[in-house]
Parts: C-alpha cells; structure tokens; sequence
C-alpha cells in the first residue's frame, strides 16, 4: 500500500532477508529502510 505509515511504502526499490529471516525493504520516497521479521508459515503480510 502506498504511504507513509508503518508497512506502506512510496516506491519500494529493493528487499534483502537475512539470516535471522528479517525483511529489509528500500523504501525510496520516504527515504528509509523498513524491517520486518519472517515468521515460517504465517498467513499475514508483513
């Protein structure tokens, strides 16, 4: 969803998991990185 609240994103440009399953999303326009963290078999989103 576009915007600037927590989980919403203007222009997302990149997305990096690492080992500990965090999510890393370049968010361009609202010049931050937001994290969110994987959770194996879980229905939501992030």
């Amino acid at each position: 969803k576009q915007g600037r609240g927590a989980g919403e994103f203007w222009l997302p440009a990149g997305i990096y998991i690492d080992a500990a399953n965090r999510i890393y999303v370049a968010d361009t326009y609202n010049s931050r990185i937001q994290m969110f963290q994987l959770v194996e078999g879980a229905e939501d989103e992030p």
